[in-house]
């Protein structure tokens, strides 16, 4: 799975580049996420990929509930089920995110479309790539 393909369902979106008057999505993207990351500091792969989930529901939560039940079911389809937790896991944390969107960011409407996660030296920095506010 390529984590740095844009988002097809956002394709025909407008992008901006540090709108004014609008909070950084990558600083907004690692504060969501947080909960996820905070175990994991030094896995420069996992962090990649946690950021990636955390996209993932981010963009969901920008969709109808229909939607996001879809995307939930479709995200657990890809994951073999080494062991018996492992979609309830995945469902906890997509559902977990979820309310830290409603809660932290509902205001926030812009989706992500891609992202960078790169080593500036001993730091990680992330670009990020967003639509303007969804309708």
């Amino acid at each position: 799975m390529n984590i740095h393909k844009r988002v097809d369902h956002f394709q025909e979106s407008k992008i901006i580049f540090d709108p004014p008057d609008k909070e950084k999505m990558s600083e907004a993207i690692l504060e969501y996420v947080e909960p996820l990351l905070e175990n994991i500091r030094g896995d420069f792969e996992l962090t990649e990929k946690v950021i990636a989930f955390g996209i993932l529901a981010w963009n969901a939560s920008l969709f109808s509930k229909k939607e996001r039940e879809a995307t939930l079911r479709k995200l657990k389809s890809l994951f073999p089920l080494e062991h018996e937790d492992d979609h309830k896991i995945i469902e906890d944390n997509f559902k977990m995110l979820l309310a830290r969107k409603k809660k932290y960011f509902s205001e926030n409407k812009r989706a992500i479309v891609d992202f960078q996660l790169y080593k500036l030296g001993k730091n990680l920095k992330i670009d990020v790539v967003s639509t303007a506010d969804s309708e």
